[in-house]
């Protein structure tokens, strides 16, 4: 991947919303508005919530100076595509890279992911945004998924990132399910991940599981079936799910990671509420919080909002990044 072209690279925006540091230390009654949601989006979008208009959603082609192509990697003969986004680079130039990770039913084309891939490339960062198994392009079932096997699918995708000679440092991203991915593998990867930025984290997976409920799913959390369909989502998770799902550490393993994190979180999420961002923050040695008023659970209000906070967190974990 070659050039001779040096990354461009412009300020990041400003940040918004209400901001909060935390300090050190330390049931998804997901109540259900789903209709409205739009293919490809996590489903937790408020019907309520107004569309964003075209130009706000959709993420333009990378300019000249920039490669964008579809990649693959393998875990235990699952296939996993994603797309990489870098800047032409001098020989022997580097770029730091975020992986993106979308949430449940979802894929990499989200609207907040691919409103987060549009920052970073403004500001500079090369990303890495890909389908979960049993999602999008990717290989693998539904029915098969699991948080643990999201993990690993993530690590592979890291241990890919690693390995281009031209990618400098790594953060990772990742919204609802995929912040709980995220924060999970920060929590394994320690100084292997620059910053860590979690979208809406769906953090009470853990809880709401060992109730027996999933969204508008109803289960025996002691003896889940084969599988149970999730109706407001229009898929099938297997028991496998539902049973690892209770057993997730997302408390004691992303607490290992002790670089900067940001949380995001819409105050108008009627599926994550606020509090539980406001509670998890405070698992972290050095993390902060912005609050938005306006947002739901898949930002659908404004994407770009998230987006450019994610390039004005990542330009300051970046070392060498203009400020």
């Amino acid at each position: 991947m070659a050039g001779t072209i040096a990354p461009r690279r412009r300020p990041a925006d400003t940040r918004a919303g209400r901001w909060r540091r935390a300090a050190a230390g330390g049931s998804l009654g997901l109540a259900l508005a789903l209709a409205g949601c739009t293919a490809g989006d996590d489903a937790g979008g408020a019907a309520a919530s107004p569309a964003p208009s075209p130009s706000s959603s959709a993420a333009p082609s990378p300019s000249p100076s920039w490669t964008s192509e579809t990649f693959e990697v393998t875990r235990h003969d699952v296939r996993i595509v994603g797309t990489l986004e870098v800047p032409e680079l001098a020989d022997g130039e580097t770029v730091p890279l975020v992986i993106l990770m979308h949430g449940l039913a979802a894929s990499q084309d989200a609207s907040v992911i691919r409103a987060s891939a549009t920052a970073l490339r403004e500001a500079g960062i090369a990303t890495i945004r890909f389908d979960f198994d049993g999602h999008g392009a990717s290989g693998g079932t539904m029915l098969e998924m699991t948080v643990p096997h999201e993990i690993e699918d993530a690590r592979a995708v890291y241990d890919y990132a690693r390995s281009l000679p031209f990618v400098s440092d790594i953060g990772l991203l990742g919204h609802s399910q995929g912040g709980v991915v995220a924060a999970m593998l920060a929590g394994e990867l320690g100084d292997g991940v620059a910053g860590l930025m979690l979208l809406a984290p769906a953090v009470r997976i853990p809880d709401e599981t060992a109730a027996g409920r999933l969204i508008d799913a109803v289960f025996d959390p002691a003896n889940p079936p084969a599988s149970v369909p999730v109706p407001a989502l229009g898929i099938e998770l297997g028991r496998d799910y539902l049973v690892t799902a209770q057993e997730l550490a997302v408390r004691d393993v992303p607490a290992r990671f002790t670089g900067p994190v940001s949380i995001v979180q819409g105050e108008a999420d009627n599926l994550i509420p606020a509090s539980d961002a406001e509670g998890y923050v405070t698992i972290f040695a050095d993390a902060g919080l912005h609050l938005l008023p306006e947002q739901d659970h898949s930002f659908y209000y404004d994407p770009t909002e998230p987006a450019r906070l994610a390039a004005a967190f990542f330009s300051d974990a970046f070392p060498g990044m203009p400020r």
